[in-house]
């Protein structure tokens, strides 16, 4: 079983990718990304 998201997670911030299976573009995507130096989200 492979997975279809994944989480990048950096001193910078952290990124939500998610896996592509068809046509050129095979391989992870970025779907969005947050700074840790943002406001509060909560």
């Amino acid at each position: 079983m492979k997975p279809n998201f994944a989480l990048i997670l950096s001193s910078d911030g952290i990124g939500l990718l998610h896996r592509s299976v068809a046509g050129a573009a095979e391989g992870w995507n970025t779907l969005g990304e947050a700074s840790l130096e943002g406001a509060d989200p909560g």
